[in-house]
């Protein structure tokens, strides 16, 4: 056998051939790996930088009328990219303005800017010949819908009472995705209203909101019956009350003097068990005492961390020797204003003249779910006729008004369940919750319990605007839809004001629920709105004191934030309410805007502000004759 010299049978090095073979490749991946993610990361920078800078830039609004102000913007785009850029060279600034001279037509103009910025890479081994970047590479904000924005120019409008009744209904909060960001509809309409109020320069204009869903919740500052037992006052944990609200004139058998509508709201009433008073009255008393019971124990002693026998130490419960359904007395009867509770000779004899007429109406309210009767303010309690009247529209005498336990929505808690569920935390009993675990939830938070929406009368102060803003960025929303019960309790805040120009603005996502949309063709087949605009220009309402002033000028607008079944919903607005003032006027007041820009665009239109906003590149310049202006300047 012949052998082989060892330097040729040796395997020493071998690794190092295959290595020094494939290592440029490995170089040349990484270096594009690298380069690439830097590359991707400095666009989206870039991006940021363009936004930001034409916000600032339309924010400015010279227009580029000069040297001075053709300066002034690249400076301002300058800044924008050495802070997204920090130590790196962005050689060439394009600056592309656009305006439109339609102030009275549009009233907005558009501003784009395009940025490219010249980069030094990490591994510049492109000039090498391998397949990687060069020593810089160019990115630029092309194709990705930034560096857009429309800036909004009016004349100062006349001052107005602009009133927005919102609808809170659960469905506001459902996710949508605009201009390529997931939020909801109430996330989207809250970054509206901010941004023209915001921008609303007349000083004497004055802001309202209504939000409804079934009913209109409200803080008891607000509360417009002055002689209730609730006035100024706190939950037993030192927490606000959460008030809901309904504008309407019942049919004699539930007029306030029959139903104390506070006084029921935080019973628990079997109606179906025990539908006649005289027929089960001791049995009905240990039913009420047992309900103010539950909510003593579970809610008021867990919250405060006390059981039965320190709430008896506060006076606030006594134990019941004798206690039985034959007794009407349940183990404690608790209440903290002794001059609330069910056993005090005026509230006995309320109780039995009035029990019968709360079970004929829970029996309106508690019917089959097809029927969703869930309010107060119902097909089968309101009379229409005695409502749209001027002093009961005008005034306050027919707003009901009662306190909304911060509990279970549970009939043990609530009588009225359905009404003004966005003004607190929804517990509901069900599989995936407990009655104890609601009442845990719901204790957790009832030392600091605070509306989660409420009505804002009309600010007054630029402040009073200021706060507008900010509380109704903290609301939440829930509960169903009663566009109707929104509309009515805005007309009492509207007519508070003082300018003479009056503005209802109706925002809603969706239908109403099944009754109230036989409440809406009622109240509007009746002619509502007609009644609201000429009572608002009534000159015996304002001699009357119903009104602050005279109107001249009234608007009611209707907007829709979603397009489903939109088409028979604004014909039935258009028809009925948001329309010029008569048969002669086909002005219309309808509006569909389902994402940010288009809402904007609607309330600017109605409103008039002065602001500016984000757009896409298919929106700037589209379909409008341009005037521009080209500048590449080294950003050193």
């Amino acid at each position: 056998m012949i052998k082989l010299p060892s330097t040729l049978s040796s395997e020493n090095g071998a690794i190092t051939i295959v290595y020094a073979i494939i290592f440029p490749a490995l170089l040349a991946m990484v270096a594009l790996a690298l380069d690439g993610a830097l590359m991707i990361n400095r666009k989206a920078r870039l991006a940021d930088a363009s936004s930001e800078a034409i916000l600032a830039i339309s924010a400015v609004d010279n227009r580029l009328v000069d040297s001075v102000a053709i300066d002034n913007n690249k400076q301002i785009a300058k800044d924008f990219v050495n802070y997204y850029l920090p130590n790196n060279q962005a050689e060439q600034l394009k600056v592309v303005v656009t305006s439109f001279d339609r102030t009275i037509e549009k009233g907005y103009i558009d501003y784009k800017i395009a940025i490219s910025a010249t980069l030094p890479t990490l591994l510049p081994l492109g000039h090498l010949g391998f397949s990687a970047f060069d020593r810089s590479v160019t990115v630029g904000n092309f194709d990705n819908n930034s560096g857009n924005a429309r800036k909004f120019v009016t004349v100062i409008s006349d001052p107005a009472d602009y009133v927005f009744v919102v609808d809170f209904s659960d469905s506001m909060n459902s996710s949508y995705i605009d201009q390529g960001r997931v939020t909801t509809r109430l996330a989207m309409l809250k970054q509206v209203v901010r941004e023209v109020i915001s921008g609303n320069k007349n000083p004497d204009s004055q802001f309202a909101i209504v939000p409804f869903d079934i009913g209109v919740p409200f803080r008891i500052k607000d509360s417009v019956n002055t002689t209730s037992s609730y006035a100024n006052k706190e939950n037993e944990g030192g927490g606000e009350l959460v008030g809901c609200s309904a504008l309407y004139v019942p049919k004699p058998q539930y007029a306030p003097d029959k139903i104390d509508y506070n006084f029921w709201a935080n019973k628990n009433i079997s109606q179906k068990q025990y539908p006649l008073f005289n027929n089960s009255k001791n049995s009905i008393f240990y039913n009420l005492d047992r309900g103010r019971y539950f909510y003593y124990r579970f809610i008021v002693g867990k919250a405060l961390n006390e059981d039965m026998g320190d709430l008896e130490d506060r006076g606030w419960c006594t134990l019941n020797s004798s206690a039985a359904a034959p007794m009407g007395l349940y183990t404690h009867s608790c209440e903290a204003q002794s001059a609330e509770s069910i056993f005090t000779p005026a509230n006995k004899l309320k109780i039995e003249e009035q029990y019968d007429n709360v079970t004929a109406l829970l029996d309106t309210m508690r019917a089959a779910p097809t029927e969703e009767r869930s309010s107060i303010a119902n097909s089968l309690t309101i009379d229409y006729a005695s409502t749209l009247k001027y002093d009961n529209l005008f005034g306050t005498e027919a707003i009901q008004e009662f306190i909304q336990p911060w509990a279970p929505n549970m009939y043990e808690y609530r009588a009225f369940t359905g009404m003004c569920q966005s003004a607190t935390p929804l517990r509901t009993v069900s599989p995936r919750l407990s009655q104890s675990q609601a009442e845990e939830q719901m204790a957790a938070t009832f030392t600091s319990a605070r509306a989660q929406a409420f009505l804002i009368p009309l600010t007054t102060s630029s402040e009073e605007k200021t706060r507008l803003i900010s509380d109704f960025a903290g609301m939440s929303a829930g509960g169903g839809t009663d566009s109707t019960i929104g509309l009515l309790r805005s007309v009492p805040v509207v007519a508070a004001g003082t300018n003479p120009k009056k503005v209802i603005i109706v925002i809603s996502d969706g239908e109403d629920e099944i009754d109230p949309a036989i409440v809406a063709d009622q109240f509007h087949s009746r002619g509502m709105c007609d009644v609201i605009k000429a009572g608002l220009k009534d000159e015996g309402l304002f001699a009357s004191g119903k009104t602050g002033v005279v109107a001249n000028t009234v608007e009611i607008h209707y907007v829709s934030i979603n397009d489903n079944n939109n088409e028979s919903r604004m014909a039935f607005w258009g028809k009925y309410c948001a329309r010029g003032d008569d048969t002669t006027d086909q002005k219309q007041y309808t509006h569909t805007a389902t994402n940010y820009s288009s809402l904007i665009e609607t309330l600017v239109s109605i409103i008039g502000v002065e602001t500016g906003f984000y757009i896409q590149d298919s929106q700037n310049g589209v379909d409008f004759p341009v005037t521009e202006s080209e500048e590449n300047v080294p950003l050193s």
